[in-house]
């Protein structure tokens, strides 16, 4: 296969904003409360059943009751900080 730039590939899809008058932290762990805060270790489930209804079993078992799952835990605080430097020193 040939290496390429990339494709443009259309979609149709819908954005939904809520806003809220809580703050960031308890928006937080509301969500958190839903589907825990221990991300669930999707990866290491795919190697451990060999039929998919047994995988999808223990994957649904892992979904909150919004229907969300935490697959994984980013602190974008640390770049977000480091991004604001930059543009103080370049912008």
């Amino acid at each position: 296969m040939s290496e390429s730039g990339p494709r443009e590939i259309p979609f149709d899809g819908i954005r939904l904003r809520f806003d809220s008058s809580k703050s960031f932290d308890e928006l937080v762990d509301a969500l958190l409360a839903d589907v825990g805060d221990k991300p669930v270790p999707i990866d290491d489930i795919g190697v451990r059943f060999e039929s998919w209804e047994s995988y999808e079993h223990e994957v649904q078992s892992h979904v909150g009751p919004s229907g969300f799952m935490l697959f994984a835990l980013w602190n974008h605080g640390g770049w977000i900080k480091r991004q604001a430097s930059i543009r103080k020193c370049y912008g």
